[in-house]
């Protein structure tokens, strides 16, 4: 998962989800209260722990990126000039 963040600067939960599938690691995968189909607690909770330094999530893509991406989006809102209204 982190090497893919590292190669495309994101993960989307679908992919990782097709991985685990084609490597035959379904049951690393549960279904929701909603009835779909996303990665077991166990697998988001280790890959949390192997990259709290590296990696955050961004809401509005709702998938992990390098933290280093998510600093400069922070800094460029940051120094954005304001709209007049």
């Amino acid at each position: 998962m982190l090497s893919k963040i590292e190669s495309d600067g994101r993960l989307y939960q679908e992919d990782a989800m097709y991985h685990l599938v084609v490597s035959g690691e379904e049951a690393l995968l549960r279904i929701n209260s909603h009835g779909n189909q996303v990665l077991g607690s166990p697998v988001l909770t280790a890959f949390r722990r192997l990259t709290e330094d590296t990696v955050v999530w961004d809401r509005g893509a709702r998938s992990p990126i390098p933290r280093r991406q998510a600093r400069t989006a922070l800094h460029a809102a940051a120094v954005a000039p304001a709209r007049e209204c």
